[in-house]
């Protein structure tokens, strides 16, 4: 997961997913709020696994981001997940990029060893305030081709490095995520 935290509000953490989103899929993020407790925030992620959006962002989190599910949601190829309302807990694919965001976002459990977290800080106590000249948004939807190409230029470089060291995989994960970014990336 990639999380984007900010000591302020209006940093810019929501538009970076949606960046992210455009490039990848073609459309801004959808996103969810996270609940309050773990079992709320498994049956929003259950609903979101259903439809097969390539992209989940929990958006704005104000408790500590973790839980099983999550954590099973972003290391397990399929997880089950309690359809609301009913007793049916069907087979669910992960194949999906998790996103999170949040001010002062902190971290429970074993979230920390599956999150990257990119500290936002525009250094200034109104950041929504700014003013700027160019959209990055319309810039994307305009020339989204381009972005796509050097994406994946980038990933084939680094498929085709030989001579990068690669580092040995933690002892609770035995190679998935570099399994997982191999059958996701490939072609």
């Amino acid at each position: 997961m990639h999380a984007f935290t900010s000591p302020v509000m209006g940093s810019g953490k929501s538009l970076l997913i949606d960046i992210v989103s455009l490039i990848g899929a073609g459309r801004e993020a959808s996103v969810i709020a996270q609940g309050s407790k773990p079992e709320e925030t498994e049956k929003r992620l259950g609903a979101i696994l259903r439809y097969g959006d390539p992209l989940i962002s929990l958006d704005n989190c104000e408790q500590p981001v973790g839980g099983e599910f999550l954590c099973q949601l972003l290391t397990q190829p399929i997880v089950r997940a309690r359809i609301l309302g009913l007793s049916e807990a069907p087979e669910m694919s992960t194949n999906t990029m998790g996103f999170c965001t949040g001010n002062n976002l902190t971290v429970s459990g074993d979230m920390s060893h599956r999150m990257i977290l990119c500290s936002l800080d525009p250094k200034e106590e109104r950041p929504e305030k700014r003013e700027f000249t160019r959209n990055p948004i319309d810039i994307i939807k305009a020339n989204r081709g381009h972005y796509v190409h050097a994406a994946l230029t980038i990933l084939r470089a680094y498929r085709q490095a030989t001579d990068m060291k690669r580092p040995k995989p933690l002892g609770s994960f035995n190679g998935t995520g570099r399994t997982r970014l191999g059958a996701r990336c490939s072609g």
